[in-house]
């Protein structure tokens, strides 16, 4: 939670071009919260890079890195949570693969099609095409 609000543009979201920021949005303006908040997804690099450190070090980088932020942090009203698994390490560059000598099984999901829902999504329909 913030203490005003983000200042961020509308409507509210921000795919920054690199590192240290992945995605930030403004969940008072998606209509989400009732209090102005914001959630702070950190690039691979940086989640790796920040991946021992504590909680505050963890706000302090991430919330500096916000362009234009201008509220800061509710004292309390800060969750920092860490996803060990939450991208493929590398994506392979075919949407499925079917394996061969076994009896019709596809590998398919995020690791395929993208690192997000949309590709996932999309391996599962190339995955569901190449069973016999």
């Amino acid at each position: 939670m913030l203490d005003g609000p983000s200042g961020l543009p509308a409507p509210g979201a921000l795919r920054p071009a690199g590192e240290p920021l992945d995605w930030v949005a403004d969940n008072q303006m998606k209509g989400i919260s009732p209090v102005p908040a914001l959630t702070v997804h950190a690039g691979t690099a940086t989640s790796r890079a920040l991946w021992d450190a504590t909680d505050d070090d963890v706000v302090e980088q991430l919330l500096g890195a916000v362009p234009g932020l201008a509220a800061g942090p509710v004292a309390g009203g800060v969750q920092v949570q860490r996803w060990l698994y939450a991208r493929p390490v590398e994506c392979r560059p075919e949407s499925a693969r079917l394996l061969v000598g076994l009896p019709a099984a596809v590998l398919a999901g995020d690791a395929f099609g993208g690192a997000r829902v949309p590709g996932a999504a999309a391996s599962g329909i190339a995955a569901a095409a190449l069973l016999p």
